[in-house]
């Protein structure tokens, strides 16, 4: 699933690549020179930097990247670093079955939503102790709050400040991947993946139990087709309907002049379920309610939809529904909480509810229409004497998006005179979201974090999150006889920096048929940053990245060989001096889900020979499981 996320960024990229055919040229000649306008601005942290044409070459087009996890055996060493990134635990979490879940409540085995519409495990669970600044990005959809390093999705644009951004000008100015929050700034671009999954489905089976002595309830069909009618059905009753404690109503509740959506509930009933329907107008209350009185049609819809307004939701299997099928299920929600006011300057369309999870649900069926909404929270609050609870709204005001609308609701919209601009857009795969604003913040106390298996990604309700910060993985393969490096294969979500420099120094180790290992442990970070023609100051620590994961894998050659004299320790307390294990590599196995002191050992060899460290062995573990763990 990686490579689906890099290859994204890349073929991006090479667009912009193209669109400088100059830069390009000079490139594949090694000038290493700068461009005179900077690649990023960052308002955020009050610098600005331009990348060489090197570092742009080997992050448009990076050598020895791995993009499938390696086979068991394929390679001789294996070398892992990385810096933990992580987010506020009140995040809130796209997970299985359509719903979600702050992220500090997510267990292991847990599902949650990554980029590319799959649900994939949660393999480890962080809750690291934090002190210091944290980021707090906001689009349309919501809000981020996260550490300067964390890795959200997104577009980082070059513009002058005048520079209108569309989708056309956006390409040939940007450069799309795997940012650090710290690096956006406002006016920058977060990309939000919409899930295009359809499922098809006929019909959904139910089945009726009746009770004994009922004698009243008419059955019903046990198998319901899924077709526009009955989408509408449910779009009316998640929006305007109830059903009673002991199931013997199925109501909706309309205002007076929506006679014309009563008498579509009365036709939908009657076609599909063959049943009667009451229509009763209350002119002194300024409502219509409609009545349909049998048990498992109540039931029914109460078990897939939720009973009150709190909780209503669209059921799992209606979720992965054709497009076209789900604009019947839009527009009967919208005939229920929604508007749409041509009478204003610029038109705006909007819905409202009091369940959150039906809010998120609907974001997710506009966006399959490629309709991008605003999504607003509205606090508890009493008004006039009468006690609202706090709500959830959405705003659609891109004229784009109001065309798609307007279809669905078979609305005829006038375009404005003025034609608004569009400052959102949608592809196949993702929603580009402007960044309206950043701020920072101080925090002290426990943030949230996942390993999530395969894709790496989770999606939160508003952005594209990696699931750790710059973890670099580096794979060796050896000549043992030479002692060389002749193979260096490497893989990284970091940013365009930690990427070109992980390129750049794959080649520097085998561009000459391998590498003495002698010479390898002798490369430094400014090496690569000279081959590369240099990198920013805010970007040098990227280069590390690189160097940390090399000497991380030949260490592990050292210690599968019983080199255990060779192995290199820099700046790391030795714990055990007979294997060389440090405080660093306790660490990372109760990162790796080592608990004990004997888990510890099967991944170390820490105490085998030296038994008189492992009461110090049991003192990290309860630190770093304290502090990663909670």
């Amino acid at each position: 699933m990686a490579k689906k996320i890099i290859k994204t960024k890349i073929s991006k990229a090479k667009k912009v690549k193209k669109s400088r055919s100059q830069t390009s040229a000079k490139s594949n000649r090694g000038d290493t020179s700068v461009k005179s306008k900077p690649d990023v601005v960052n308002k955020h942290v009050g610098g600005s930097w331009a990348y060489t044409d090197a570092v742009r070459e080997h992050f448009f087009a990076p050598k020895n990247l791995l993009w499938e996890d390696p086979k068991d055996a394929e390679y001789d060493a294996e070398g892992v670093v990385g810096s933990p990134a992580c987010l506020l635990g009140e995040t809130d979490i796209h997970v299985n079955s359509n719903t979600l879940s702050s992220l500090s409540q997510l267990k292991i085995g847990n599902k949650v939503l990554s980029h590319n519409s799959s649900y994939n495990n949660i393999t480890k669970v962080y809750k690291p102790k934090y002190e210091g600044e944290l980021v707090e990005i906001k689009t349309r959809l919501g809000n981020v709050v996260c550490t300067p390093d964390h890795l959200i999705y997104g577009m980082i644009i070059q513009r002058p400040k005048s520079y209108f951004i569309t989708k056309e000008n956006a390409k040939k100015r940007s450069v799309t991947g795997w940012q650090h929050a710290s690096d956006y700034k406002k006016g920058d671009y977060c990309l939000y993946p919409i899930d295009r999954t359809v499922v098809p489905k006929d019909y959904i089976e139910i089945k009726i139990d009746r009770k004994q002595y009922d004698y009243l309830s008419k059955n019903i069909p046990e198998k319901i087709l899924l077709n526009e009618n009955f989408l509408e059905l449910v779009g009316y009753f998640v929006s305007d309907g109830h059903t009673k404690e002991d199931f013997s109503e199925l109501g909706f509740t309309f205002s007076i002049d929506q006679i014309d959506y009563a008498n579509r509930v009365k036709y939908i009933v009657s076609k599909i379920f063959n049943l009667e329907t009451s229509i009763r107008e209350r002119k002194d209350h300024n409502r219509i309610d409609v009545s349909v009185y049998n048990v498992h049609l109540s039931k029914l819809f109460r078990d897939l939809f939720g009973q009150n307004a709190e909780n209503k939701h669209i059921s799992e299997d209606l979720m992965s529904l054709s497009p076209k099928l789900q604009s019947r299920l839009i527009m009967g929600m919208w005939r229920g909480d929604g508007y749409f006011n041509q009478k204003r300057i610029w038109p705006r369309a909007g819905y409202s509810s009091i369940s959150k999870r039906l809010i998120q649900q609907l974001k997710q069926l506009l966006l399959r229409q490629d309709i991008v909404p605003s999504i607003y929270e509205e606090d508890a609050k009493s008004k006039d004497g009468v006690n609202h609870k706090k709500s959830y709204r959405i705003h659609i005001g891109d004229i784009d998006s109001l065309i798609k609308l307007s279809r669905i609701l078979k609305i005829k919209f006038v375009r404005p005179r003025e034609i608004q601009k569009n400052r959102v857009w949608t592809d196949k795969e993702f929603a580009y979201l402007p960044i309206t604003s950043i701020n920072s913040q101080e925090f002290s106390g426990r943030l949230s974090n996942l390993e999530v298996d395969i894709a790496h990604t989770y999606v939160t309700d508003a952005f594209l999150a990696h699931n750790c910060g710059d973890v670099m993985r580096i794979w060796l393969n050896v000549d043992p006889k030479e002692d060389k490096i002749t193979t260096l294969k490497w893989r990284t979500f970091g940013c365009a920096s930690a990427i070109a420099a992980t390129s750049m120094l794959s080649v520097m180790i085998t561009e000459n048929g391998g590498m003495k290992i002698e010479d390898a442990l002798k490369i430094r970070p400014q090496d690569i940053i000279i081959r590369l023609g240099g990198l920013p100051d805010r970007k040098i620590h990227c280069s590390v990245l690189g160097d940390k994961a090399l000497r991380a894998a030949i260490n592990h050659w050292f210690k599968k060989t019983d080199q255990i004299s060779r192995i290199v320790v820099e700046g790391q307390k030795v714990v055990d001096p007979n294997t060389k294990v440090t405080e660093a590599d306790i660490e990372e196995a109760v990162l790796e889900g080592a608990v004990t002191v004997e888990d510890v050992q099967k991944k170390t060899k820490v105490g085998i020979g030296y038994p008189e460290c492992l009461p110090q062995v049991e003192e990290l573990i309860r630190f770093y499981k304290e502090k990663y763990f909670g």
